[in-house]
C-alpha cells in the first residue's frame, strides 16, 4: 500500500515547463507550486526537511538520520 504513482513537490519551478503536462490524466487540472499556492516559497533546505519529516511521521519511521539532508540535490541528476 505504498504509492506506485510517485510523488513530487514543486517548490519554486518555472511552471511554464509544465504547460504540456496533464497531471494524472485530469484534463481540467494543472501543475502548481508552493510559491503559487502560498505566495512565497521556503528555501529548498526547509522544504526537503519538511517533506522528510512528514514522510517519516506518516510511515512510522523513527530515528531518521538527518545529517546531510540539506545537501541532497534539488532534483535527480540527469
Amino acid at each position: 500500500w505504498v504509492s506506485l504513482h510517485g510523488f513530487a513537490l514543486n517548490v519554486d519551478p518555472d511552471l511554464r515547463n509544465y504547460d504540456a503536462i496533464v497531471p494524472c490524466g485530469i484534463t481540467d487540472a494543472e501543475a502548481t507550486s508552493v510559491r503559487r499556492e502560498l505566495g512565497s516559497a521556503p528555501p529548498m533546505s526547509e522544504a526537503k526537511r519538511g517533506v522528510a519529516e512528514a514522510f517519516s511521521h506518516a510511515f512510522g519511521y523513527a530515528g531518521v538520520d538527518w545529517v546531510g539532508i540539506e545537501s541532497l540535490p534539488a532534483r535527480p541528476a540527469a
